[in-house]
């Protein structure tokens, strides 16, 4: 299940959680667009702009006693001050931004492994290369795989740019099952 989309040109979600519930929040931020649109003012809503209305729709539905189950992780281009934006938000409407996310289990198995890497590469003074980036999110995925009955194997990796977000394809990461 493709759990990722974009909002607007330069704004990716993501979420865990109940399907349905992102379904809503993908409806409901995507009437949000549309509207944005039939204004024709030339102005879009900002990575930091669709995370202020995520939040307050998640703090909505909690506090009506109706919450919507669901971390979310909001990426994205500021293209006013020209910094990439990283921030997660939870079903209470808690929201926080850094420089690394993950939700539910992975912010307990992933989020060390993401850190210790980051760490490293401002200690060398480079930030992570394209390459490494994405075989340090492969290593996290196969720690949770390995970790968690119900997971799966078939991952999606995107990608935030000034040009843009770009989504891959699901594809299987390798595992070594001789282990156990």
């Amino acid at each position: 299940m493709k759990r990722m989309v974009n909002l607007g040109d330069k704004t990716l979600l993501g979420t865990s959680g109940d399907m349905s519930d992102f379904q809503h929040i993908t409806r409901l931020l995507h009437q949000y667009h549309v509207t944005e649109q039939c204004h024709d003012d030339g102005h879009s809503m900002t990575p930091r702009q669709w995370f202020t209305a995520l939040a307050a729709v998640l703090y909505k539905r909690r506090t009506d006693g109706n919450p919507l189950w669901t971390g979310n992780v909001l990426a994205g281009f500021e293209p006013q001050s020209g910094e990439l934006f990283l921030g997660s938000c939870d079903l209470l409407g808690t929201q926080f931004e850094s420089d690394s996310i993950a939700t539910g289990f992975g912010s307990h198995l992933a989020q060390p492994l993401l850190r210790e890497a980051l760490d490293q590469a401002k200690a060398r003074e480079q930030p992570l290369s394209e390459a490494e980036a994405v075989a340090l999110i492969e290593r996290c995925m196969r720690v949770l795989y390995y970790r968690d009955a119900r997971s799966l194997d078939k991952i999606q990796i995107a990608k935030v740019t000034r040009a843009g977000v770009t989504i891959s394809e699901p594809y299987i990461i390798d595992s070594d099952w001789s282990i156990a």
